[in-house]
């Protein structure tokens, strides 16, 4: 038995085919049944052989970098950026571009709505935004409120169309023209948004809402496995 397929704009539209097929030809029901089964085998078969991924593994003197990296960003142009302990690092796919930060490691990256790159470093934050084909730093710490010295950023999210930079004790906040101090808080482990919601986890205390300068927990730590 011979199956035609029908072809558009070189992509096979098989269900369509199929249809057109079923339609036009007075097979009884069980005959379509098995027509339909195997068409359905060898799209699967041919899927899963194209589709079989190809790996590259990067080693420390491919990027030429820190071998310590803290987190990862896949940015909207498909860049990849990653907080090095070098430095920002960063990776179009055909090159590696470490971009250095005041000789301390980059703590935290993340992509904003806005498309710039922020990051955090000790005693320092900002974003990175491009200048032509070139990466140009921003810092925010010279801002009224600013990060102690001694403090660096651990991670970074939006809420709200604003951008918040967890420090080690305090949580800034970045509006687009001005940053300030959210809250401080000496139990702070990770800061995370959650379906719109701003959500800390906090020692001794468990998983918490953040509600202007409160905390509503919502899950007791001896609750969390």
């Amino acid at each position: 038995m011979t199956c035609f397929v029908k072809k558009t704009d070189g992509n096979p539209k098989t269900l369509n085919s199929f249809y057109y097929f079923c339609k036009y030809k007075n097979y009884d029901l069980k005959t379509k049944f098995l027509i339909l089964f195997s068409l359905i085998s060898l799209l699967v078969s041919a899927q899963s052989y194209d589709w079989e991924p190809s790996i590259t593994t990067y080693f420390r003197h491919d990027y030429e970098a820190a071998e310590r990296n803290l987190q990862i960003c896949h940015a909207s142009n498909h860049e990849m950026f990653f907080a090095n302990a070098k430095g920002l690092l960063n990776f179009n796919g055909l090159k590696w571009t470490l971009f250095d930060m005041n000789h301390q490691p980059c703590n935290a990256v993340f992509e904003g709505s806005d498309g710039k790159i922020y990051v955090g470093t000790k005693g320092d934050f900002g974003y990175f935004e491009y200048s032509g084909n070139t990466l140009e730093y921003n810092s925010l710490k010279d801002s009224d409120e600013t990060i102690k010295p001694h403090e660096s950023i651990r991670k970074i999210v939006e809420h709200n169309g604003k951008i918040l930079f967890q420090a080690d004790t305090s949580v800034f906040s970045y509006d687009g023209s001005k940053v300030n101090l959210l809250f401080s808080d000496k139990h702070m482990e990770s800061l995370m948004c959650v379906s719109g919601h701003l959500l800390l986890q906090r020692d001794n205390f468990g998983l918490c809402k953040v509600i202007g300068d409160e905390f509503e927990i919502l899950i007791p730590k001896d609750k969390i496995k």
